[in-house]
């Protein structure tokens, strides 16, 4: 990538305005958001702009959201959160959009403490989304037996619920397989020791393989691939770089 003097202020400005123009974001004035992304890219040893500018603007929707700028920029922050979990429900859950993207909100406010990192609040309200859809569809299908087998290895169905990696298979399945490729490859090379977890995750997403594949392509019987690949998630979920793939697909 290119990061010279001036390469890199005018990607900043081209990936601010495709952002403003995507989303009619009004929280941060144009200058202020570019001001800020080229303070953040700064700091960074080899800055992602596509990242960094969503993390800014992340930020700057936490702090709104958290109240101590006032009443008004409180409302247009969650008003524009809104907007994007309507626009994420339409496309998951087009059945229950609406009534998801309200739950969603509600949750996201009512959990707003457990978010532990602000450059990541969009992907966090993201994550309550999921389980209000989770949620809203139990209510409207008929009850099923927790003892099914749903796994290769037998796992059944009431071991499963709620945990990272079903929660999150929706989102990668929706992602570019170019931007999961750059966000493993960034993660493992920062963090070798959680390689065999992130090669679970790679395998399944990118490869396409079922877990019985995966447990002989690794060497580990089947019921480690879902302990590796759910550990995978959840780190990939905690890493500052998540937001810029979670926090905005298009």
């Amino acid at each position: 990538m290119d990061h010279s003097e001036g390469a890199l202020p005018q990607r900043c400005a081209a990936e601010i305005d495709r952002l403003l123009a995507r989303h009619h974001w009004r929280l941060l004035e144009r200058a202020e958001f570019l001001r800020r992304t080229m303070a953040a890219c700064a700091e960074a040893e080899q800055p992602d702009v596509k990242f960094v500018a969503r993390g800014v603007y992340n930020l700057a929707m936490y702090e709104a959201c958290a109240g101590s700028q006032g009443a008004e920029r409180r409302e247009l922050a969650y008003t524009e959160l809104f907007r994007m979990l309507y626009e994420r429900a339409w496309q998951h859950y087009p059945e229950i959009a609406e009534d998801t993207a309200q739950e969603a909100l509600a949750q996201t406010i009512a959990r707003f403490a457990a978010c532990r990192e602000p450059r990541a609040f969009v992907p966090f309200a993201f994550q309550q989304l999921m389980s209000a859809a989770r949620m809203l569809r139990r209510r409207t299908r008929p009850a099923e037996s927790l003892e099914r087998a749903v796994c290769e290895d037998g796992t059944p169905l009431g071991e499963t619920i709620a945990t990272p990696a079903i929660l999150e298979d929706d989102v990668l399945a929706s992602l570019d397989r170019a931007q999961i490729i750059a966000l493993l490859e960034r993660y493992q090379r920062q963090h070798p020791r959680a390689a065999r977890q992130i090669d679970a995750v790679r395998l399944k997403y990118l490869a396409g393989l079922d877990d019985a594949t995966i447990s002989e392509e690794l060497g580990v019987p089947v019921k480690s691939v879902y302990e590796l690949r759910s550990r995978g998630l959840r780190r990939l979920r905690e890493d500052g770089n998540w937001y810029g793939v979670w926090g905005d697909e298009a």
